[in-house]
Order: structure tokens, then C-alpha cells, then sequence
């Protein structure tokens, strides 16, 4: 078992061994692993828990593809896509936990091409559904967590690392072409540039695209031990910052970049603005925005606070970024 596991245990509750049984876990080294668990330790696997109890949010699962829809690769952790053939298995991340399954596990499909499995709902149509073949755990049966090797929060800094928040506004999607302008622009007049994503995980062509522009280390949700922040208990969006912005802090970073990813209106990004770790890190925001009365009320709104805001709209010229994020 790894040290950051005993330093950090999640607690979960009792299995109920009436429903499931153990059985030998699948060697991680070689088993396909999506990159949503790409930080999980390999050598912590020894059992499988089979069985029909449901899964927490960050529980590492063993998965068979069932039908191949929507989503049609998985993103793994080494850096690779595979396309998805019905009967294959793979190593992923429990998503959020619908209230639903209240009586009982649901069937669960693919919502996210890095590895994240969530309860069936067809919103888009035909899906990529998969069964669960198991819940890894530990030699006592105890079930893996990604939260188990999230980014420890260091003690407060005597002075804030100069930071800049890139704020997107969800119809628009050139938050990630800013971020790789910014990035290279600063990586371009000598500092080390950190970035991290404190509302999503990455897909592999976003962190490769920030990994051209420069970027010294890269962090995401996933990185706090979490896949998503929506339906969060009170709190969660003050601890995914606290890890990420220490992390790129203790990576020896000059400069912060941090992504938004969702509007200054949204309950979870309005959680966080309000942070007074937050308003007290974070200097300049970039905010991507259309004219209209909404963009307006929100780059006023953020002024107020004390932010230094830079309304952008879309990014020119976005056949020169498909070209940069292909080589």
C-alpha cells in the first residue's frame, strides 16, 4: 500500500459481503487503464470485489464494453486512444452517484472518453454502455479511490504566485486556445507556466495541447482525486483549489494558470470566485465572453471583486489551432 494512501485514507462503508465476493484483482500494469486513473498505483491491486453493490464517486471499476455508441475510444493512461470493441475490458473511474440507485446499482455508460462511467440516461442519444465486472481493491478487499492519490494541500504560501484566471463561457470553445496563446506568450518571456483545470479532467488532446505551449506541469480534477465537481458536497470546490494550486505551487512554477470552465454564473464557479483563497491567488482573469448583457453584468460583476478582467471573444484564426494540436 503507498504512503499517500496511509496519509490520506478514504473511508468507505462496510462492504456488504452478502451481495459480492473476492476474487484476484487484474494486473494494472498490463490491464488498459483510462486515463482518468492514470495516478492510481498499480501495486495497491490485489482483489476484485464482484458483486452487486453500488459504487462510490472515484471508486476504481473493472468494466466489459457492452455496446459501443456515442463514445467509440477510450483515452488511456498512457498517452494512447483505443477504439472500443464490445467485450473488452478496461480499468475506469466511477463518476457521480445518481440518486436513483437509492435501491440499487444502475446500468452505467461511458460519459467521458478519458475513463469515467456514470448511470445510463440516453440524454444523447445511443450510448456506450458497459457492465461492471468488479470494484478493485486492496489486499482486505477495501475498494481503490482516485481520491486516495489526489495532490496533498501544502501549507499557505507567504505570497500568492502571480496568477490568471481564464473564465469560458460553455457555448464558446476557445477557453483552450486561450489558455495555449497565454501559455506561450509567457513561456515565451521566461517564466515556468503552470496550469491546472479546477471545474474538469483533460482529454488527451487538451493536455497535449498545453504541454506544446510550454506548459511546465499540467494538473486537472483529476489530479484532486476528483472526475467531476457537479453535485459536490459543500466545500469540494474550495478543496479541488486548494490541491491544484498547491501543486503547481510545489512544482516550482512562476506563473498560474487556471481554467474555468463553465460561466461566472454557474453555482459552482460562483462558489469559487467567492473564495477568499481564491480572490486573494488569483490577480487577472481572462473572460471569454459574447457582447450582450450577460457578458456584461459578469466582467462588471467580476471587477467589483477586485479582479483586473479582459473580455475576449472567440479565437482568430482556429484553423492555425487544429493544426497545432494535431502535430
Amino acid at each position: 500500500m503507498s504512503a499517500r494512501r496511509l496519509l490520506n485514507p478514504v473511508i468507505h462503508p462496510s462492504p456488504d459481503t452478502s451481495r459480492s465476493h473476492l476474487a484476484p484483482a487484474p494486473d494494472l500494469h498490463s490491464a488498459r487503464r483510462g486515463f482518468a486513473v492514470r495516478r492510481v498505483v498499480p501495486e495497491g491491486a490485489s482483489t476484485l470485489r464482484v458483486g452487486s453493490e453500488a459504487s462510490s464517486a472515484g471508486d476504481v471499476l473493472l468494466v466489459r464494453v457492452n455496446a459501443v455508441g456515442r463514445l467509440r475510444s477510450m483515452e488511456l493512461a498512457d498517452g494512447t486512444v483505443r477504439p472500443l470493441e464490445v467485450g473488452e475490458e478496461f480499468v475506469v473511474c466511477r463518476g457521480h452517484v445518481d440518486e436513483t440507485e437509492a435501491n440499487g446499482p444502475a446500468p452505467l455508460q461511458l460519459v467521458s472518453a478519458t475513463g469515467v462511467v456514470a448511470p445510463a440516461t440516453h440524454r444523447y442519444g445511443e450510448e456506450t454502455l458497459v457492465d461492471v465486472v468488479g470494484s478493485i481493491g486492496d489486499a482486505d478487499g477495501r475498494v481503490m479511490n482516485i481520491a486516495e492519490w489526489s495532490e496533498p494541500t501544502p501549507a499557505a504560501r507567504q505570497a500568492p504566485l502571480p496568477t490568471i484566471a481564464v473564465i469560458g463561457d460553455p457555448p464558446m470553445p476557445g477557453e483552450a486556445y486561450r489558455t495555449f496563446d497565454i501559455v506561450r506568450g509567457l513561456v515565451g518571456s521566461g517564466f515556468s507556466v503552470g496550469v491546472a483545470n479546477v471545474t474538469a479532467s483533460y482529454a488527451l488532446w487538451r493536455a497535449a495541447l498545453i504541454r506544446r505551449a510550454g506548459a511546465a506541469l499540467a494538473l486537472d480534477i483529476v489530479d484532486a482525486g476528483r472526475v467531476t465537481v457537479r453535485g459536490g458536497e459543500v466545500g469540494a470546490m474550495e478543496s479541488v483549489f486548494r490541491s491544484l494550486a498547491g501543486g503547481l505551487a510545489a512544482g516550482g512554477v512562476d506563473v498560474m494558470v487556471l481554467e474555468i470552465e463553465a460561466d461566472v454564473f454557474d453555482h459552482h464557479v460562483a462558489e469559487l470566485i467567492s473564495l477568499p483563497g481564491f480572490q486573494a491567488q488569483v490577480g487577472s482573469v481572462v473572460l471569454e465572453a459574447r457582447d450582450g448583457t450577460a457578458s456584461v453584468l459578469a466582467r462588471d460583476s467580476l471587477r467589483a471583486m477586485g479582479f483586473d478582467v479582459t473580455v475576449v471573444d472567440h479565437p482568430g484564426q482556429p484553423s492555425r489551432y487544429r493544426r497545432v494540436s494535431r502535430t
